[in-house]
């Protein structure tokens, strides 16, 4: 059996890079983190947190309502139920731990405020207090019908969560999932058509990689032909800077090592492998490099004028550019 953890971090990617090695349930939510894992490793977990910088309490319970509550009745002055022995605190290499032992969730609810019903609406609790109900104790004694009757769906969930069910689970949301994109084409057999079609398809990506302050280190295209055929090719990163112009150049050259032995039909982006990137590594992407931006502009139009040759042109041994320094730019490290 699981237990959830919660904690407020300062965004930093290595702890929850630290969470995902231990479970694949990772929860980031602003600056705050959930996560279900197996209770064994809690103090291996602890010292690597420390090791990365973090000191500070974690919550833990059954579930993400009972973990969060167990945080703020630690450190606040909400401590009824850690007085009668229902609280458990352990010093960890991180910080304390606040812990609500499996079994005792409702003992440990009932002394706590209505505020504690933390996700119910703000107003559904202010109608709770209305009613003059001060605890979570108070509300978990009124039947659950009178509680439906009264506050719908609300209610119900009112009901269980006063004694300490919740049913939400926690969700896997680190590393972020991979963003994808499709574009069903009209039986397209040209090069520069099928690289302004990727060029649409890298703005969209890009824009939706700013939008959640992600890069990625993996690309994927495939391609669907009218024959059948699904010609695929992928390449991973050291770094993938959420910019057009570098996610346009990378997917020409994957274009040009595909084999397109007929028009194709379809397309598909997949930029995977993604992690969160920090304030300043948004300022460093999204700033202009004049010589980069310069030559990839450049390469990008020699690519379009000549489809194919660029790439080749890279592979060949004898060239300006060899082997490694083409593997230095298409990742851009």
């Amino acid at each position: 059996m699981g237990v959830v953890l919660f904690f407020r971090y300062g965004g930093e990617a290595v702890l929850l890079d630290i969470l995902a090695c231990y479970t694949p349930q990772v929860e980031p939510c602003g600056d705050e983190v959930l996560a279900d894992l197996k209770p064994n490793v809690l103090g291996e977990l602890s010292a690597k947190m420390a090791a990365a910088g973090f000191k500070g309490p974690i919550g833990a319970g059954a579930n993400p309502l009972v973990a969060k509550a167990a945080l703020l009745a630690g450190e606040g002055s909400s401590r009824g139920a850690g007085r009668r022995g229902v609280l458990v605190r352990r010093q960890l290499v991180s910080g304390l731990l606040f812990q609500v032992p499996s079994g005792s969730e409702a003992q440990f609810m009932a002394g706590l405020p209505v505020d504690f019903l933390w996700p119910l609406p703000v107003k559904t609790i202010k109608l709770l207090r209305g009613l003059g109900l001060v605890t979570t104790g108070d509300v978990a004694r009124i039947p659950e019908r009178e509680l439906f009757s009264r506050f719908g769906t609300e209610g119900m969930l009112a009901a269980a969560y006063s004694r300490g069910w919740d049913h939400r689970k926690v969700r896997s949301l680190y590393p972020p999932p991979d963003v994808i994109w499709t574009l069903d084409l009209e039986h397209v057999e040209r090069r520069d058509e099928l690289e302004r079609s990727l060029g649409l398809g890298a703005e969209q990506i890009v824009d939706t990689l700013r939008r959640d302050r992600c890069g990625y280190r993996h690309l994927e295209l495939a391609l669907r032909l009218e024959s059948g055929v699904l010609v695929e090719g992928t390449r991973g990163f050291t770094e993938g800077a959420p910019d057009p112009l570098r996610m346009r150049f990378q997917l020409g050259m994957l274009l040009s090592l595909l084999a397109v032995s007929a028009p194709a039909t379809g397309m598909r982006v997949q930029a995977g492998k993604l992690y969160r990137l920090q304030g300043r590594q948004m300022d460093f992407f999204t700033v202009s490099r004049a010589g980069e931006d310069a030559l990839l502009q450049t390469l990008g139009a020699v690519n379009l004028k000549y489809p194919g040759k660029l790439v080749r042109g890279f592979a060949d041994a004898g060239g300006l550019f060899r082997r490694e320094r083409m593997r230095e730019l298409y990742t851009g490290s």
